[in-house]
């Protein structure tokens, strides 16, 4: 491998990537740019189906998050969101809407959703929510130690002391 094709590797695995689905073309622009700051590439998906399909791609394997619109044409936004989550499990997803509504706000976190960003989005909460789903070694502390531990544990491998 030469010096410049590893420079190349090197910086491509330190390039996060968000996919942002959205049809708004100023939204898009807006959220690129400020992801751009902090160091995020941007792929845009319009729909639904684009979103879908593109996950598939060379450049789909490599998202690090997804940014989805409540208002994506084609789909509603929870049932997408449990489309893309049953394609990448692993893939945080972060909802953006205009609503203030708990109910919206329960229903994408239940589907999936990672975390919920009403807009205007300031630039400090996204880039925050960014880096925040980006942090892959956060989401093991998260889980539940039923899932952590390999096999039950025996009564001998049980210690504790009470008075």
């Amino acid at each position: 491998m030469t010096v410049m094709a590893k420079e190349r590797t090197d910086a491509d695995q330190q390039i996060r990537r968000v996919m942002l689905i959205d049809n708004e073309p100023a939204q898009c622009r807006l959220v690129a740019a400020l992801a751009a700051k902090a160091g995020w590439r941007t792929v845009f998906a319009h729909d639904s189906e684009t979103a879908i399909a593109m996950l598939g791609t060379q450049e789909g394997m490599m998202l690090d998050a997804i940014i989805l619109d409540q208002w994506v044409p084609g789909d509603e936004a929870a049932e997408l969101i449990r489309e893309l989550k049953s394609r990448r499990p692993a893939l945080p997803i972060l909802m953006l809407t205009t609503s203030t509504s708990p109910l919206l706000a329960v229903e994408a976190m239940r589907a999936g959703a990672t975390d919920y960003l009403i807009k205007p989005i300031a630039p400090d909460r996204l880039v925050a929510a960014l880096n925040a789903a980006a942090r892959k070694d956060d989401a093991d502390e998260l889980r539940p130690l039923t899932e952590k531990i390999a096999a039950p544990l025996d009564f001998d491998e049980m210690i504790g002391s009470s008075p």
